[in-house]
């Protein structure tokens, strides 16, 4: 939906809709890369940004499309980041924390909640 409605007198309300385009918008910085993604699951989604050259840290962001949480299994391969922090928008939530994640075997374990979108940054 909308992310900010602005009425005749100049007032303004942010929308939930902000706050999902928020999550792309942090994690894609000017200079980053757009890696390759795979999803096996046409419910979740998933966008990365490497960092190349630039202060950025890497990051992705997994979609739940789904009415239902998901479980997933995000491989991790082309960055030197052992853990990621993440912030969460959701029905519930507005870009808040959801924690840290220690990338494991190559990989994070993550309980993606109905209809959220998830950024993770590297640490």
């Amino acid at each position: 939906g909308c992310a900010i409605n602005i009425d005749e007198q100049g007032n303004y309300v942010v929308r939930p809709g902000y706050y999902f385009y928020k999550q792309i918008s942090r994690a894609g910085q000017p200079g980053m890369a757009v890696a390759e993604v795979v999803s096996n699951n046409g419910e979740v989604g998933l966008i990365a940004f490497a960092r190349k050259s630039t202060p950025h840290p890497d990051a992705f962001v997994v979609l739940n499309m789904a009415e239902a949480e998901r479980p997933v299994n995000i491989r991790i391969s082309g960055t030197a980041a052992k853990s990621f922090q993440a912030f969460r928008t959701s029905p519930e939530e507005q870009y808040k924390p959801a924690g840290d994640f220690a990338v494991q075997d190559g990989a994070i374990t993550y309980t993606a909640p109905a209809g959220s979108a998830t950024t993770f940054f590297a640490k």
